[in-house]
């Protein structure tokens, strides 16, 4: 499995194909809201160093597909994500907080 999940932590094999979906608490998505899922080295860092814009939505759940390109090119190490939506009325909601992006060693 490329893909591990642990409470919020995410653990990943550098290269390999990530697929998360997220459905929110108390929250029903509607047609312009964006949810972003943006990866830093750390957190007050300017620059990320992969980001997914979702803007389609299916029975209330974002689909999150980490390619093998986001990851390919980062040393085995811990980075941080967070997950933040973005409401069409303009509201701002960091839904998943900061949390730990691990990228393990691959072998093939």
């Amino acid at each position: 499995m490329a893909f591990r999940l642990k409470g919020n932590n995410i653990e990943i094999t550098r290269g390999d194909t990530g697929t998360l979906r997220f459905v929110p608490n108390n929250y029903e998505f509607i047609y312009g809201d964006i949810l972003y899922f943006t990866v830093k080295r750390d957190s007050d860092d300017e620059e990320y160093l992969f980001q997914k814009k979702i803007t389609s939505f299916i029975d209330n759940e974002a689909v999150i597909i980490i390619k093998p390109e986001d990851t390919s090119s980062l040393e085995y190490d811990t980075y941080f994500y967070d997950i933040q939506i973005d409401t069409v009325d303009g509201t701002v909601n960091t839904v998943i907080e900061k949390s730990k992006f691990k990228v393990k060693e691959e072998i093939t």
